[in-house]
């Protein structure tokens, strides 16, 4: 029964990040009307939360394997209720800029951490399940997310996408300290790695810029960067990222896996949305494609079996404490667990 609500909290946790990145794309065009933007500023609609989101991601989940995983997620998931607040609020799109890179910090920390939290409650029998139902629903959320943002787009405003998510973070919120246990990395003790958190958030803040932006200069700077925060973690008493986690083939193996999987996922979403513009669909019709539906029915049906399989795939593609490490959907693994 607890694991079964800390499930809940951890699917409601994430489902901010899912839901909102879906519902944001289809109202888009909407918002661009309101706020009479221009074309550069509503790429910045989506790429300061993308930015925000990628360099930070990594740091996310290694401020909560210190300072506590559900003090960190509690904190995250309240920030971006805030920020998704201020969103639908915003007066222009300067202000809306600002708040979407706000909500990128807030799911930096969630979405590392809501994982986590579930494989620390989780008995080691039910683990692969768990994770599997989880990544289950996650995909089920983001697929709603298109039928929604097109159903509150057309029916109340684009506002009600972003004040949507309040509702799911109050009740995320009051499940999480009632039900998930505070959990730690063993290795805490001694100094934060800081060296190696500046390196990959200017690393993988100028990668993901660089190719925001099509600027080979900052995908080359942030390149060198990420060499140098490799070259640090391999030195580093207490590394961020231990590099010894990737000897093991099947966590290297699922890592390169789900980089594939949710990189065809997000270009899948990039031309189905440029797709909805080209026909000139309305935000409702263009929120459910049948190409849409159709991608998403065969994660929501072998996830929950395939995480049965993970006790026997191998152990280290997830930390037996149950260490941070969301999904590789949204960027580089934090320590010692990755699905």
């Amino acid at each position: 029964m607890r694991t079964g609500r800390v499930l809940l909290a951890s699917i409601l946790g994430a489902s901010l990040e899912f839901l909102e990145a879906s519902t944001t794309h289809v109202a888009l065009p909407a918002i661009q009307r309101a706020l009479d933007a221009d074309a550069r500023a509503m790429q910045w609609v989506v790429n300061g939360y993308v930015l925000v989101l990628g360099a930070l991601i990594l740091v996310g989940g290694a401020v909560g394997d210190r300072f506590g995983r559900r003090r960190v997620f509690t904190f995250g998931v309240v920030l971006f209720a805030v920020a998704s607040i201020a969103c639908g609020l915003a007066p222009n799109v300067s202000v809306l800029v600002a708040a979407r890179a706000l909500q990128g910090l807030g799911a930096a920390l969630v979405v590392p951490l809501s994982l986590a939290l579930v494989t620390a409650a989780a008995p080691p029998e039910r683990r692969g399940l768990v994770i599997g139902t989880w990544t289950a629903a996650s995909s089920v959320v983001t697929a709603a997310g298109w039928l929604l943002g097109g159903l509150l787009v057309d029916a109340v405003s684009w506002r009600a996408v972003f004040l949507v998510v309040v509702p799911v973070a109050i009740a995320t919120v009051a499940l999480t300290p009632r039900d998930a246990a505070e959990s730690r990395a063993d290795d805490t003790a001694g100094p934060l790695d800081v060296g190696g958190a500046l390196l990959a958030v200017a690393g993988f803040g100028s990668v993901t810029y660089g190719l925001i932006e099509g600027s080979s200069p900052a995908l080359a700077a942030g390149l060198v960067l990420l060499a140098g925060f490799v070259a640090a973690e391999a030195r580093a008493a207490r590394p961020m990222m231990p590099l010894a986690l990737f000897r093991s083939r099947t966590f290297t193996a699922l890592n390169v896996l789900t980089f594939l999987l949710y990189g065809a996922f997000g270009a899948a979403m990039f031309f189905l949305r440029g797709g909805s513009r080209a026909l000139h669909l309305a935000p409702r019709p263009a929120g459910q494609p049948e190409e849409w539906t159709r991608g998403t029915r065969t994660p929501r049906r072998v996830a929950p079996p395939g995480g049965a399989l993970w006790p026997h795939a191998g152990r280290t593609a997830v930390g037996r404490d149950g260490s941070s490490g969301g999904p590789a959907a949204s960027g580089p693994p934090s320590r010692r667990a990755v699905l």
